[in-house]
C-alpha cells in the first residue's frame, strides 16, 4: 500500500503519515460513498471516524476547480488551523485529489428537523455557529458558502465545513487567493449579490447567510421570520449594506442582549425606568422596540417615551426594525378607520423631529418617515401635524418629504 505525504511543514521539513492517515485502496466502493455535492464525492473509511472527500473524475483536469479544492484544504488545515468548530483535515492525495477529514454523523440541516428543541438549546447552537464565523473573519476568511447542509454536528456542537468557495482576503478586502468562481452558493441562503459575481462578497455576505440560518435553526424554514430572534435575522438579510450588520460580533451581542432580555425578570421594570429618567442604553432596544402597532401609536405621545425611542431609531444598527415598525404605523394611517386619529399628531412631529435632526440615518427609513408625514398631514389631515410640518419643512431634505411640501405650499396659499 503506497503513502501519501503530508502536504504541512512540520519543523522544516515534511513528515510521513501515520497508518490511520493513510487513503486505503477500496475506500471508493459504492458501499463506502456517504455524500455527492457539485463537484466532490464523500466516502466513509471502515472502521474509523474520517471520511474521504474525493473530487469528481470529471473535473480533475480542471485547473480552476482543482485549485479551489486545494484551497479549501489548505484553509481548513492551515489559515483556519486552531479555530474551534471547523471541520478538521488530515491529508491531502495530490495524485487523487482526495483529503482525509474527520467523519459527522449529523448535517445542521438532519440535526434540526430530527428534533424540537427548546430556545436555550437554539440559542447555544447559533451562538456557537457566530462565534465560529467570527474567528474565521478574524483570520481573514470568507466562507460564501454557509448553508445548513454544509455545517455538521458533532457531540452535539456545530462544525463549519465545505469552504470550496472560500476566500482568503487582506484588511482592504481584496483577494490574494484566484480561485474558479463559477459558482456562487447556496440560492436560497447567499447573499443576492452573489447572483452577479463572487467578486462582490465580502464579510456581509457570510452574515447575510447566518442571518438564513438563524431562521433555519429557529423555524425550520429558512425564509421564516417569525421568532424572537428575527430582528438580528432581518437585519442581517436587508438588501442596504448600511443597514445589514458589518461583523459578526455585532450580530453575537445582539442575540445575546435579546436573551438576556427573555431571561431577565427584571428588565421591562428597568427600562421603564429609565426611560422616565431620560437615558437611553443599547441594552433598551428590545423594550423599545418590542411596542407595535397601536401600542406604539399609544407609545409615542408619551414625551418621555418618545425623546427615548429617537436615540433608538437614530441608531443605524436598529433601521431594519424601525423601517418595520414605521411601515406599519404607515398603513395604519392609510386605513385610519377605528383608530384614535388624535394620537396621529404626536407621530407625525415625531417622524418630522427625526428627519430635521438625525440626517444620517438610513435612507430607506427616511422614506417611510417621510410617508408617515404625508399619509397624516394630507390624508388623514390632521391640522396640529400640518402645522408642526408647516414650521419645519424648510429643514429637511427636500426628496423625501416632496410631496407633504407641495400639499403645504398649497395650503399656505388659501390663507
Amino acid at each position: 500500500m503506497s503513502r501519501y505525504l503530508n502536504n504541512d511543514l512540520i519543523d522544516g521539513r515534511q513528515e510521513m503519515l501515520k497508518d490511520e492517515n493513510v487513503i486505503p485502496c477500496k475506500v471508493y466502493d459504492e458501499a463506502n460513498l456517504i455524500g455527492c455535492g457539485g463537484f466532490a464525492e464523500v466516502y466513509k473509511i471502515p472502521g474509523t471516524d474520517k471520511v474521504v472527500k474525493k473530487l469528481k473524475d470529471e473535473f480533475k483536469n480542471n485547473d480552476g476547480i482543482i485549485s479551489r479544492f486545494k484551497n479549501e484544504y489548505r484553509l481548513i488545515t492551515d489559515t483556519l488551523q486552531g479555530v474551534d468548530g471547523i471541520i478538521k483535515g488530515y491529508s491531502y492525495d495530490e495524485s487523487g485529489a482526495a483529503y482525509i477529514m474527520e467523519y459527522c454523523s449529523w448535517t445542521l440541516k438532519e440535526y434540526v428537523l430530527a428534533a424540537k428543541f427548546e430556545e436555550k438549546r437554539q440559542v447555544n447552537l447559533i451562538l456557537e455557529i457566530l462565534e465560529t464565523m467570527r474567528q474565521v473573519h478574524e483570520r481573514k476568511v470568507l466562507h460564501r458558502d454557509l448553508s445548513p447542509k454544509n455545517i455538521f454536528i458533532k457531540n452535539g456542537h456545530p462544525i463549519i465545513a465545505d469552504f470550496g468557495l472560500g476566500k482568503a482576503f487582506d484588511k482592504n478586502m481584496r483577494t490574494y487567493l484566484t480561485l474558479d468562481t463559477a459558482c456562487i452558493g447556496t440560492p436560497e441562503y447567499c447573499d443576492p449579490r452573489q447572483f452577479q459575481s463572487l467578486s462582490f462578497t465580502d464579510e456581509q455576505s457570510d452574515i447575510f447567510s447566518l442571518g438564513m440560518i438563524i431562521n433555519y435553526v429557529m423555524t425550520k424554514n429558512s425564509c421564516n421570520f417569525k421568532h424572537f430572534l428575527s430582528s438580528v435575522s432581518k437585519t442581517t438579510t436587508q438588501t442596504s449594506l448600511d443597514i445589514r450588520y458589518h461583523n459578526v460580533q455585532e450580530m453575537i451581542d445582539k442575540v445575546k442582549r435579546i436573551d438576556k432580555s427573555k431571561k431577565d425578570v427584571g428588565y421591562i421594570p428597568h427600562c421603564k425606568q429609565l426611560v422616565k429618567s431620560g437615558h437611553y442604553d443599547k441594552l433598551m432596544d428590545e423594550y423599545l422596540f418590542s411596542y407595535e402597532g397601536n401600542d406604539l401609536l399609544i407609545a409615542l405621545n408619551d414625551p418621555e417615551f418618545r425623546n427615548v425611542y429617537k436615540s433608538a431609531v437614530s441608531d443605524i444598527s436598529n433601521s431594519a426594525v424601525a423601517i418595520e415598525r414605521f411601515s406599519a404605523l404607515r398603513n395604519i394611517f392609510r386605513s385610519p378607520i377605528g383608530y384614535a386619529f388624535f394620537l396621529f399628531d404626536e407621530v407625525s412631529n415625531f417622524c418630522v423631529d427625526m428627519l430635521k435632526d438625525c440626517k444620517e440615518i438610513n435612507s430607506d427609513l427616511k422614506v417611510i418617515l417621510g410617508e408617515c408625514i404625508y399619509e397624516i398631514t394630507v390624508r388623514v389631515t390632521r391640522w396640529e401635524a400640518q402645522s408642526y410640518f408647516d414650521e419645519k419643512y424648510e429643514f429637511l431634505e427636500i426628496e423625501y418629504v416632496r410631496d407633504s411640501i407641495i400639499e403645504s405650499q398649497k395650503r399656505r396659499k388659501h390663507r
